[in-house]
């Protein structure tokens, strides 16, 4: 089989092709098909040397894919040969609380992931693909709906009529607006342009205002009546989330889910003080959020957005073009 690696050092422009050996599933194990990867901020950066967790090659990258069951091992009961399955990006943390431990095992780094065109893991470490989704669009789910889904349903709880602010267009930020919304939430897009504005408010967003405002804090307000967002997905952290908690309701909690724009954060305590702000920090989510999420988006039938798909070999393109940004949705990989 064909794999793609990091086979001497961690760097975008050492990605190469790798023959392997087809995989035989043990006795527990699971062979996929793998038919779709997608991307995430992590996997640049890994290969730019900026994660938080040290990564080590020889490594086969990214997280997220989904693919066909086309062998199983003697005693598997989950699965069978044809079942559409999504790799766990953290396969062993089953339920719960997240652990340390659970958290060590990581797809796409330090652990190899599913860029190739056999995986072979445990029958534990897949979830069901949910049945009206295409792999590529199933592809996107590990790290992005499943962190969006644990930040506002686990670690958090949106109700109906909560206000909802979301920032960004990248995966985290599209789930968030789809899920929030199915939930009877009112949704307040800020992004950096206009281009992507009809686009967000076909998928949930009641009003779209632009990051480039100085203002846009206080339109928070206006919009909800003196109110302000019970709910903040920071998708950027850096001076961003200052900014984020300007607009904050009493009691919100705002979600810090990534980095692009920097990693340290800085905000007027006193502002947090007086709106009581609860922070919490996603870690992606269990195994058993992964299985709640695929219920809710076949009950829902709630489509992820597919940005773009670039064929396999096509890995450096899709890279630079995740390094850009300005795109809505997810970029997938296709193989075969």
């Amino acid at each position: 089989m064909k794999a793609y690696a990091y086979v001497d050092r961690i760097a975008l422009e050492s990605l190469v092709e790798i023959d392997q050996p087809d995989p035989a599933p043990g006795e527990f194990d699971i062979v996929v098909a793998m038919k779709a990867a997608a991307l995430n901020y992590r996997d640049l950066a890994i290969a730019d040397g900026d994660y938080h967790i040290e990564v080590r090659p020889p490594l086969i990258p990214v997280s997220d894919g989904a693919g066909e069951v086309v062998a199983v091992g003697k005693s598997v009961r989950r699965f069978r040969v044809g079942d559409r399955v999504c790799a766990a990006y953290l396969p062993d943390w089953k339920d719960g609380p997240i652990r340390r431990e659970a958290a060590a095992r990581r797809l796409g780094g330090p652990s190899s992931g599913v860029l190739r065109e056999l995986m072979c893991a445990s029958e534990e470490d897949f979830v069901m693909a949910p049945r009206h989704l295409s792999f590529e669009e199933a592809a996107t789910l590990p790290v992005s709906s499943v962190t969006a889904w644990q930040s506002l349903f686990v670690n958090g709880s949106v109700k109906p009529g909560d206000n909802v602010l979301v920032q960004g267009t990248g995966g985290v930020s599209i789930a968030a607006i789809q899920l929030a919304r199915s939930a009877g939430a009112r949704i307040i897009s800020v992004v950096r342009n206009e281009k992507h504005r009809e686009a967000l408010q076909c998928l949930g967003a009641s009003d779209v205002l632009l990051s480039g405002n100085p203002n846009w804090h206080r339109q928070v307000f206006e919009l909800t009546s003196g109110i302000g967002a019970n709910v903040i997905v920071n998708v950027a952290g850096g001076e961003t989330v200052s900014k984020s908690l300007l607009a904050a309701s009493g009691a919100a909690t705002i979600h810090l889910v990534g980095y692009a724009s920097g990693k340290i954060i800085t905000f007027d305590i006193f502002e947090a003080i007086r709106r009581a702000a609860k922070f919490l920090v996603a870690a992606a989510g269990s195994r058993a959020s992964f299985e709640a999420l695929v219920r809710v988006l076949e009950l829902e039938e709630i489509h992820p957005l597919v940005a773009q798909r670039f064929p396999v070999q096509n890995h450096g393109e899709a890279m630079d073009s995740l390094r850009r940004g300005g795109h809505i949705g997810k970029l997938v990989l296709t193989f075969g």
